[in-house]
């Protein structure tokens, strides 16, 4: 059994497949496996993948079955994610979607720190970038603290930076849009002794381009009050709590934090995150 699972959904993703199995083949933590989640994909995914992945057994292709209330309309990420889970065949799980990167270090340090402080749940700093090549356009760090009047302003836990004991998550997400939002609150509702703690060494980068869900205001903007409201909170504390979210969200998005000075590139998976051209000093300093 490997020590830890890390379940990655994909569909329509054959440009970034090769980058996602590198940036895995390349940790310096070895012991571990990828579960694979085709959502369906119509393009050459799992074509790409089978020769991307040959001869490495750690990666997993679990194709999503047979479902025909699964239409295009109600195509939700928690499906495969869902999937992913219940084929985890370790005690911790964490997530890397198909567009991101991971330093080539970050299971290795990580799996250090979560596992000397005895944690429930640990993610790290993380860096968002748009084009390869380019500076990171910014470097943020999650809360010291998990607190849920403060969780219900913005979301603290990004997915990609994400270690967390299996068992947590037995019940899978929940099958709704912004899916990870309402995990994290019910999870920090329901655990208030939950052991948690932050790496603040920039370890992960999330990609932006015109396919995040997350870049649609207007559709997160209602993701956000349904959340709320399968969170508990009535229709009027909802939308208070919506207003709330709605300022912290603005403030973020025109306040990018540098944490890394100068501006740091990635100028390839391969050469920049995984050890081969020679990079800014400053992105290591932290691992």
């Amino acid at each position: 059994m490997p020590r830890l699972s890390i379940v990655t959904p994909f569909r329509n993703a054959e440009v970034f497949l090769p980058d996602l199995v590198r940036t895995l083949q390349q940790q310096t933590f070895r012991d571990w496996e990828c579960l694979l989640v085709d959502d369906d994909s119509e393009d050459r995914s799992a074509e790409v993948l089978t020769r991307c992945i040959a001869g490495d057994r750690r990666f997993r292709q679990l194709p999503m079955p047979a479902d025909a209330s699964r239409r295009v309309g109600q195509r939700l990420p928690a499906r495969p994610r869902n999937h992913g889970l219940a084929h985890v065949g370790s005690p911790l799980v964490a997530f890397l979607d198909c567009d991101d990167l991971w330093h080539p270090r970050k299971l290795e340090h990580q799996l250090a720190f979560h596992q000397a402080g005895g944690l429930d749940l640990s993610v790290t700093a993380y860096g968002r970038f748009r084009t390869l090549g380019q500076p990171l356009l910014a470097v943020r760090c999650p809360p010291e603290r998990l607190v849920l009047e403060q969780m219900r302003q913005s979301n603290p836990i990004p997915m990609l930076t994400v270690l967390v004991r299996a068992e947590l998550l037995e019940g899978g997400f929940p099958l709704v849009p912004h899916e990870d939002y309402l995990l994290w609150l019910n999870l920090r509702r329901d655990h208030p002794d939950l052991r948690y703690g932050v790496l603040p060494s920039l370890l992960a980068f999330y990609r932006l381009h015109d396919a995040n869900h997350s870049r649609h205001l207007f559709q997160v903007t209602a993701w956000t009050y349904g959340v709320f409201r399968h969170h508990g909170l009535d229709h009027a504390a909802a939308l208070r709590q919506l207003m709330l979210w709605g300022s912290r969200h603005a403030l973020q998005v025109v306040s990018e934090r540098r944490l890394v000075p100068p501006p740091v590139s990635i100028t390839s998976p391969l050469n920049a995150l995984l050890g081969g051209a020679p990079l800014v000093a400053s992105l290591f300093a932290q691992v």
